[in-house]
C-alpha cells in the first residue's frame, strides 16, 4: 500500500516538474517591467523578444541580461508581426522604442 501511494507521488511530482518548465509568463513580463527605468538613452537596450512579449524589447543595460535568459527559457506558440527595430530612447524616465514621433 506504502509502495503505491509513494508511486503515485512520484508520478504527479515528475508530471509537476515537466509542466512546470521554465519561467512564468507572469515572471518575464515582471522582469521586463522592473528593467524598463532610465535616466538617459544611454542606460537604454533594445534586446530582441520572443511572442507573447514582443519583438523587440527595451530595458536597462543592468537588468538586459536577465531578461534575455528568460526570454531564451520562454517557449511560447504564437507569432507577432515586427515592424523597426527601433533605436532604444528613455522617455519620462522608461525605456522605449524610438519610432520618430
Amino acid at each position: 500500500m506504502l509502495a503505491r501511494a509513494s508511486g503515485r507521488a512520484l508520478r504527479l511530482l515528475a508530471a509537476a516538474t515537466l509542466t512546470a518548465c521554465g519561467p512564468a509568463e507572469s515572471e518575464v513580463w515582471g522582469a521586463i517591467e522592473d528593467a524598463s527605468y532610465c535616466d538617459d538613452t544611454d542606460d537604454c537596450r533594445r534586446i530582441s523578444g520572443k511572442c507573447p512579449f514582443g519583438c523587440d524589447l527595451y530595458v536597462n543595460a543592468e537588468g538586459a541580461p536577465k531578461v534575455r535568459e528568460l526570454i531564451s527559457q520562454w517557449e511560447g506558440d504564437c507569432f507577432d508581426k515586427c515592424s523597426g527595430p527601433w533605436p532604444p530612447a528613455c522617455i519620462e524616465g522608461r525605456c522605449v522604442a524610438d519610432d520618430g514621433e
